[in-house]
């Protein structure tokens, strides 16, 4: 809880500041409050401007490690995210498990690749 400091916000809108994001750290400090051994998330970062998914990234990987939270599962699209904070990728298709390696060979599976990232132009 405490990599989750409680900030003055007023001073974050002198700009723009994400609604999603702000929202996703508090969500994040609700569930860490039930000292969890597992944090959940689905597609939590959708949305965001590339600078606050970098910022949660680093979040989500000091939580993993100063809380010793063992696991941080994650159901996600954003490419960056994935490859920022990874070690084993599991690719699901139509319910069936295609891939289930570590995250460099996973990157380079064709047939993940053909389904979630297209196909590439020629």
């Amino acid at each position: 809880m405490a990599l989750l400091k409680v900030k003055n916000l007023t001073k974050r809108f002198s700009g723009l500041v994400a609604v999603n994001r702000v929202s996703l750290e508090m969500e994040i400090g609700r569930a860490l409050a039930m000292k969890p051994r597992l944090l959940l998330m689905d597609e939590a970062m959708a949305g965001m401007h590339p600078r606050d998914i970098d910022e949660i990234i680093v979040l989500l990987e000091k939580i993993a490690q100063e809380d010793q939270i063992s696991i941080v599962a994650m159901v996600e699209h954003i490419m960056r995210a994935v490859v920022g904070m990874t070690e084993k990728i599991i690719v699901l298709h139509q319910g069936s498990k295609i891939v289930d390696t570590p995250a460099n060979e996973a990157l380079q599976d064709k047939r993940a690749q053909k389904i979630y990232l297209g196909k590439p132009k020629e």
